[in-house]
């Protein structure tokens, strides 16, 4: 009776599908509710090491004997995704998985989808169809990513986006259990003077000295993370003890270092700023810190501040700012600058990315780096987003009309320019705002733009928050046809699962890691990797702020698709955009030798 059953599965799942299934790159399996797999095509074969004959040989063959979880934990394995799709009747898709090889131990990741298969009437599964794809190289070079962007290159400490992370965890432990912690915003004293004078190297190998004594100093008890530059953070959970941690810095730091035969003393100010007294968000406690920090300074270096809010004058400004903000777009001060994106391959403009600029006829221009944090925090970011994507929607619909006259002028021969897609940045509030899509829709519909030639553009973070409200609108957004992207790729925390959960067209490589190339050999690591990882995962790449042949060059070599940055082109009006889209070759740049 089993035999025959098994052959009617065989008749019905199998048979019909044989030569679909072994043309698959993905392996397929089928096994019974009694564990015995019955179907395996070649690519399963292949991918979990091991013969047809040795999959098909037992109820369990040898090869899989111990499956790990996305964060590398061992699964019982009653939650094996096929074993859940039997109990369960329900299919269970995309789970990444890492498949112990009982041989050798070593773990091959495939993110795998099970379908439980049920006769018409039954109450219960007879069989499941196990399809998995091998992303062991994705998930390596994420994993390197994560690892080579936590971590400075010089001195081996916590970099900006590892500390600034630990920060947003121990505000939240503050927040829900109280507390208090410590920041402490070290800078080095006449550094600059010493690597002017005697040059970056001898500069670099001072950094690394005083980094390996910050280290012992501080210990088990703090984190510390070089900031940049000269500047050293350190977050201290016992804040009682950060005035004396900080004098046994200075001390440490005004101890003569000995390198290449030169005798070098050096000094450090110190500023503190604690939490929460001074700051519940790491950007308030930063400034914080920074500005106790130059008040050391001011008072004769080598010496130690806690920030007090008599210092803070430039809360005043951002009052101002405040205040002028919310009038800015009624006065029509707001406006829009659009960077081309280059196709490495071609040279030609394939794209544009839409820059906001703020001139305010009492405070000047004003940074975006400076407004657009205040225009989040106030819920103005909202407002002001649609006003942007509205004047882009408007603006693409243009240029669509543009390149739909060129093609109707196009003679036989005539090769056809790629459409120019355009690219808008939205923020966390916005995709979080319940009316997004609507008025993305409504915007569709005003201006007739095609959503093919429009972007959006996500911070890697945002992909790591929980929300249903921003689920929906991604999934919306796509339905529409607009895709994708995520910017400054590589400063974040985002796992390969958010990056294959979310349909992300193009990933966009940090221009923090493109400015050290091709002098810091981590950052063309990072960079690479990315782009290899984009390349596996079937995404467009393209890198922020190329500003050098080299940069250039390197991008190349590894076969980056696309570039932004100052080498191709500064950010431009509309009506620049207009004309390079006329000309004869259609705003295609030309790179200057290297020489």
């Amino acid at each position: 009776m089993q035999a025959q059953h098994v052959r009617q599965i065989e008749a019905e799942y199998v048979t019909p599908l044989l030569g679909l299934v072994e043309a698959l790159a993905e392996g397929v399996l089928l096994r019974l509710a009694n564990g015995k797999i019955i179907y395996a095509n070649e690519a399963a074969a292949r991918i979990l090491g091991t013969t047809r004959g040795a999959l098909l040989d037992a109820a369990l063959p040898p090869i899989i004997k111990t499956l790990l979880n996305d964060q590398g934990r061992r699964m019982p394995r009653r939650d094996w995704p096929d074993n859940r799709a039997l109990r369960t009747g329900e299919r269970v898709r995309d789970q990444i998985l890492g498949l112990v090889n009982a041989r050798d131990h070593s773990v091959r990741w495939l993110v795998v989808t099970c379908q439980p298969l049920s006769a018409d009437g039954a109450a219960s599964p007879h069989s499941v169809m196990i399809s998995f794809e091998d992303v062991t190289e994705v998930r390596e070079a994420r994993r390197r990513v994560r690892y080579l962007a936590t971590h400075d290159s010089l001195t081996g400490l916590l970099n900006r986006g590892a500390f600034e992370e630990r920060m947003n965890t121990a505000l939240l432990r503050v927040t829900r259990r109280g507390g208090q912690f410590a920041l402490l915003y070290i800078d080095l004293d006449r550094f600059k003077a010493i690597n002017d004078s005697l040059g970056h190297t001898l500069g670099d190998s001072l950094l690394q000295h005083l980094a390996r004594r910050f280290e012992k100093i501080v210990g088990s008890s703090g984190q510390l993370a070089r900031w940049g530059g000269d500047e050293f953070l350190v977050l201290l959970d016992d804040a009682a003890t950060a005035l004396a941690l900080a004098q046994r810095l200075i001390e440490a730091a005004g101890e003569p270092c000995e390198i290449d035969s030169l005798l070098l003393s050096i000094g450090a100010s110190i500023g503190i700023a604690l939490a929460p007294e001074h700051g519940t968000d790491t950007a308030t406690l930063l400034r914080h810190a920074d500005t106790a920090m130059y008040r050391a300074k001011e008072h004769g270096r080598r010496q130690v501040e806690v920030f007090n809010p008599a210092m803070n004058a430039h809360l005043e400004r951002r009052a101002r700012l405040d205040a002028c903000l919310r009038q800015a777009l009624d006065r029509n001060e707001l406006s829009l600058l659009y960077q081309p994106v280059i196709d490495l391959r071609s040279l030609e403009m394939t794209g544009v990315e839409a820059l906001l600029r703020w001139h305010s006829p009492e405070l000047g221009e004003i940074a975006p780096s400076e407004f657009i944090p205040l225009a989040e925090d106030s819920g103005l970011i909202v407002p002001i987003g649609e006003w942007a994507m509205r004047a882009v929607f408007a603006q693409a619909a243009e240029w669509q009309a543009i390149q739909a006259a060129q093609s109707a002028a196009l003679h036989p021969g005539d090769v056809m320019r790629l459409p120019l897609r355009v690219a808008l940045n939205v923020s966390a509030r916005q995709l979080l705002w319940s009316d997004l899509a609507n008025t993305v829709e409504r915007a569709l519909e005003a201006t007739g733009v095609l959503p093919r030639r429009l972007e959006f553009e996500l911070t890697e973070s945002l992909l790591l928050q929980d929300s249903t409200t921003l689920a929906r609108n991604i999934a919306r957004l796509r339905a529409m046809g607009i895709e994708l992207a995520i910017d400054d790729f590589g400063t974040g925390y985002a796992s390969l699962s958010y990056l294959l959960r979310f349909p992300i067209s193009t990933l966009k490589i940090d221009q923090s890691f493109i400015r050290r190339v091709p002098d810091d050999p981590d950052a063309m690591s990072i960079a690479e990797a990315i782009v290899a990882m984009s390349s596996a995962l079937g995404l467009r790449c393209i890198a922020e702020g190329v500003e050098t042949r080299e940069q250039f060059d390197f991008l190349r070599m590894v076969d980056c698709d696309a570039i932004q940055g100052f080498l191709v082109a500064s950010p431009l009006d509309a009506r620049q955009i207009s004309e390079r889209l006329t000309t004869p070759n259609g705003g295609r740049v030309t790179i200057e030798s290297g020489e």
